[in-house]
This record gives structure tokens, sequence and C-alpha cells, in this order.
């Protein structure tokens, strides 16, 4: 059917009705293609759905059930108590001292983690040479995985190694416990403020976003550079931190890095999500694992994640002789000549990219100091690691330590099992989430916002909550110590990649769709053949942060895998011990760097799509 038919049945005046109840011939084809487009919609959120209720709904039920039990994971008698440990819970004084250190900890941690990830961005985002570069530097600690980051904190803040207490005893200080309460808590807040790359990157793609004629007549009025990033800039980030914000409390809630970060083991009362643990170890829990095998193949579902090499480069900027020559999307171009010259004096222009230079130089050492001090302890021996004042270079680099560290546990093969199942993980999930987020951005039906608000809201949902739970079921169905677990939370999306491709698909075109429509292609077809690859930018986001979720999960690996099947983290966590249980810090800290040269190098390789990609998600 062409356009020309499809607008005369369109413009044809309703005829008599046939029978009682039924539409009028000219009303067929809208209520059709209406319907259709609802069945589209459940076809495509159907993964979303379908998995929040089993791995969400059935979990949380199951655990507010056991919540009014003895259940402890282990004994098999348990009754049913009522509100009895919910009255035992809010008469413990831990509680509500834990709960308070948690709230201050989100009410310090977000504000700063914002105004240093706002920071950096607005540096970054200067005309200057090498952006990319330190744009890619200062993003490097966020990729780093949970266990590297409380790896490379304990190595800096330790009492007797690290650099912390060193440049205390340099300059005549007394040397702190770091890693105990109340210090703990300190570093806790830095390591935060160290993965501030996140917020950096969201910002920048905000910042790109302002209209320049806004600056531009702010600086021909006169205002300074603050006034106009106070009255300009920052309201028109709102969106942008209002997302960093939520985001950023429901990270604050949900940390586990004092458990990391700690000698023992403990929290040190910095947080309650932290002192949430099972006992994974124990013999009577483990006993439930069963093996079974599972081989999969993941066939070609990669290659939807290549990059498109004739992408569309129209929105970058083009640097002339004399100006600057912007070209927008859609062809306008905007040159430098109308703009009032530049009255400033040479030498303050030289002196003020000085300055920039200088703090981005300092801020990518400052980035970057926790991972070399990290690679430095894998160096050292341990009597140099134990010696005080703190030996700050080795004698000798110990290079053998690497070697020791990777052939004392089968390393390939704990790094073979973690990259298949981050590989599984991040492929299905990547390629589902675009599915689903393709239904919310370009189909309709009813109750579709208030879907999209619990898709949202189940963003906040803690891991904790269900942790048990799933641990359970997937044990009754003998999942446990095989990789249908992570198969089956790939198929269901993720929430917040749902909501980058949203985003992103929501800004396309909608001719896009409407000729493909004409030309008889259902949506199946327009997802696969239009927008997916139009989305390799979001693509490659995705993957990347789907890998690094996985690659360095901690707590799901240890929960549902046997010792032999684990991964990288679990091991690099729990094996470099001595009989005692004293952990054999530059056995440890080579093998963490080995660890998280993988994500590094990821990252490097796909950095500049996940910029684009975080750049064109509609977050700014």
């Amino acid at each position: 059917m062409t356009v020309d038919q499809i607008s005369s049945v369109a413009e044809r005046p309703p005829g008599p009705a046939t029978g009682a109840g039924r539409a009028p011939a000219s009303d067929r084809p809208r209520t059709s293609m209406t319907a259709r487009r609802h069945r589209a919609f459940y076809m495509f959120t159907s993964p979303w759905i379908i998995g929040f209720l089993l791995l969400t709904i059935v979990p949380m039920a199951y655990a507010l059930w056991l919540s009014f039990t003895t259940f402890d994971g282990i004994s098999p008698n348990w009754r049913y108590v009522g509100f009895g440990n919910y009255t035992e819970l809010l008469a413990d004084s831990t509680t509500w001292d834990s709960l308070g250190r948690t709230g201050l900890f989100a009410l310090t941690s977000v504000p700063l983690s914002i105004i240093a990830g706002l920071g950096l961005a607005v540096l970054v985002n200067r005309p200057i040479k090498a952006r990319g570069l330190f744009r890619t530097l200062l993003y490097l600690p966020a990729v780093v995985p949970p266990v590297g980051v409380g790896l490379a904190f304990k190595a800096l803040f330790d009492q007797n190694s690290g650099a912390a207490n060193g440049a205390l005893t340099l300059f005549g200080f007394d040397a702190l416990g770091w890693l105990a309460d109340p210090y703990a808590r300190y570093v806790l807040l830095m390591s935060v403020l160290w993965a501030a790359g996140n917020i950096m990157i969201i910002s920048l793609a905000g910042l790109q976003d302002v209209p320049r004629e806004l600056h531009e007549a702010a600086r021909i009025d006169g205002a300074s550079a603050w006034r106009t990033f106070r009255s300009i800039t920052v309201p028109l980030l709102s969106p942008v931190l209002l997302f960093q914000t939520v985001t950023g409390v429901i990270a604050s809630v949900q940390t586990i890095m004092p458990l990391l970060l700690t000698p023992d083991g403990t929290t040190a009362g910095v947080t309650r999500a932290a002192a949430v643990q099972l006992p994974l170890h124990d013999a009577r829990v483990r006993a439930v694992l069963r093996a079974r095998p599972l081989r999969l193949r993941l066939r070609t579902a990669v290659g939807a994640l290549r990059a498109d090499p004739h992408r569309d480069r129209t929105h970058l900027q083009v640097h002339v002789r004399r100006g600057v020559l912007q070209r927008r999307p859609g062809g306008e171009e905007v040159t430098a000549t109308s703009l009032r010259p530049n009255s400033a004096p040479r030498v303050r222009i030289r002196v003020n990219r000085l300055v920039l230079y200088t703090v981005l130089v300092s801020l990518t050492g400052l980035f970057l100091g926790p991972v070399g001090w990290l690679i430095l302890t894998g160096l050292k021996t341990p009597a140099e690691l134990a010696a005080s004042p703190v030996h700050w270079l080795p004698t000798d680099f110990q290079w053998h330590n690497f070697a020791d560290a990777f052939n004392l546990i089968d390393f390939l093969g704990y790094a073979r099992n973690s990259l298949i199942i981050a590989t599984i993980y991040a492929t299905l999930v990547t390629l589902s989430s675009a599915w689903v987020g393709f239904g919310f951005a370009r189909l309709d039906a009813p109750g579709k916002k208030p879907l999209f608000g619990i898709l949202l809201c189940s963003m906040m949902l803690p891991q904790l909550i269900t942790l048990l739970p799933t641990y359970l079921i997937f044990a009754k169905l003998g999942m446990v110590d095989t990789y249908w677990p992570w198969v089956l939370w790939g198929l269901a999306a993720a929430p917040y990649l749902v909501f980058l491709f949203r985003q992103f698909f929501a800004g396309l075109p909608r001719e896009l769709e409407e000729a493909a429509i004409v030309d008889g292609c259902g949506y199946a077809t327009i997802f696969w053949r239009i927008f997916l690859p139009q989305s390799w930018p979001v693509l490659s986001a995705s993957f990347v942060i789907a890998f690094t979720w996985s690659w360095g999960d901690y707590i799901a690996p240890q929960l549902l895998l046997s010792t032999d099947k684990s991964t990288l983290a679990v091991a690099v966590m729990s094996t470099y011990v001595t009989s005692a249980g004293t952990p054999v810090a530059n056995l440890q800290a080579a093998a963490s760097v080995m660890y998280v040269v993988p994500i590094l190098l990821i990252f490097l390789i796909a950095q500049r799509g996940f910029v684009a990609g975080m750049s064109t998600t509609g977050l700014k």
C-alpha cells in the first residue's frame, strides 16, 4: 500500500454501519494499527516484565516470608515467629548506629561525588590539546572493579606499608589506623570520590549539549565565568544532576566496599548494607551445591556490538585557522566571526592555559596513584612491606611475584570462568536491554507509563534484598554451580541499560519507523535492521558497563559457584593467605594488578565508542 492509498483511506468519510456495534470500515485500518502497536509493545517489553516477576518479585516475596521465621540458611528446623525478628532488629542499638552512619555517608558522598565529577567535566570540556587523553585517564578508575578498588586502597592506606602513613611520617606526624574506625569512613569516602569518572562522563555529555549561544551572550554582557556557570550551566544540567543524585543515593546505601577495605573483613560500623553477610563458606551451606554441566554457544550475537566505521561525525567541532567552525546536526554552521573579539592579553591566556594543564596533570597523577601504588606493592618483598618507615620504591623489583601469584592458583582457569560469565551476561543483557528499550521508546500501549515507572524504581532495589532467596530458588532448580543464573539475568535485561537505550531510541527521527511500516516491515524487522545498527555507541557503552559489572562481581560468584568453578574476583580475595589467614600482601597485590588489567584494556580499546554512547543517550 502506497502513501497516497493510506492518505485516501484516512480521508474517506465514514459510511453507514454494517451491523450493530461494528466500527466503520474507514476506522478498521487505524484500529488494526493500534492493536498491532499494543501487541508489539508487550512483545518487546516481555523479557523485562517476565524477568522482573520471576527474578525480583518472587525472591522479594520469599524474603518477606522468611523474615517472619527463624530460618538461618543452615538449620532444617525453623518456625514462624511473626514480627519477632523485626522487634529484635529495632531493639538492637547496632541497627540504628549503622543506619545513621549509612545516612551520613550518603549525605556526604553523593554531593561531593557530584561536585567532583562536574568539576572534572568542566576541566576536560575546555578546548585544549590532549583533552581526550586526560578524559580517558581520569575515567580509568571508574572501570576498576570493586575488588580492585578495595585492594588498591587497602594497599594505599595500610598501617605499615601504605603511602598515606608514609607521607604522614615523612612530615613528622604519627601513623594512623586508616582501615579501622573512625578513619575507615574517610577512606571509603575517598574511594567513592576516586571513581567519580562516571559522573564526569555524564556531566560532560550534558555540558556539550548546553547551547553555546547562551554562553556567548553572557560573555558579551560582561558576565563572569562563575556567574555564567551558576546562572546558565547548572540550571540546564538539572536533569543530569537529578539523575546522578538518585543513582548516587542508591549506590551509597548498597556499598560493600568496607568488606574489602578492612583487614579482618569486618565493616568497622561504616554502613548497614555492608554488614549483611551470609555464611557462604559454611560446609552445610555449600553442601546444597550440585555440579551441573552447561555448554553455551555465543554464535554471532557479539557482531552487533561492533562499531560502525561510517558513523556521522557532523556533530564534531572542526578547528579552522582563525576561529572555530561548529557544524550542528541538520547542517547549520556557526562561525566565530560574529562574536566579539577576545580582548584578553595573550599572556593571560597562556597563563590560564598553563594553570589548566597543571591542574589536569596533578589530578591525573592523583587518580592514577592508587593503581600505581598497588603495582609497587606487588613488586616488593614481605620485609619491605613490613619495614618502618615506608619503602617508597622496592630495592630490587620482585617481578617474580607476578609469576608466583599466577602459578599459585589456577589463574587461567579462574580468568576463563570470569571471561565466560562476563561475556555471556554482557552480550545477552545488552541485546535484551536494547530490545526492551525500543519498546518503551517507540511503542504505546495501556499501562506503559506505570510499567516504565516500575522499571525506574527497580533500579533502587538493593541486591542484598533478594540475595538469600535468589540463592535458595536457584539451588532448588539445580542452577547452582552453572552459568544459568547469568543467562537468566542477561535475558531479563537491566533497568539502567534499558533506560539508556530508551533515551537513545526516543531521539531518533520518527520518519525512519514510518517509512519502514509503509514498506511492510514489522516492528521486529525495524528494530534489527534500522534502529539497532544506529545504536552502535550505546551498544558499545552498554557492553563495557555490563562486562565490568559481571567481571567485578564478588557476591554472586561466591554464592552460586563452587571453589573450582569460581571467578577471578573471588580467587584474588580468598586465596593469597597464610595458614593463619593473614593475606600475603605482595602476592595479592600482584594478582590484583593482573585482575584489573583486562578491564582497563577493554575500556582503552572501546573508550571512544563508550564516551560517544554516554553522550547520545539523552541523559544530558
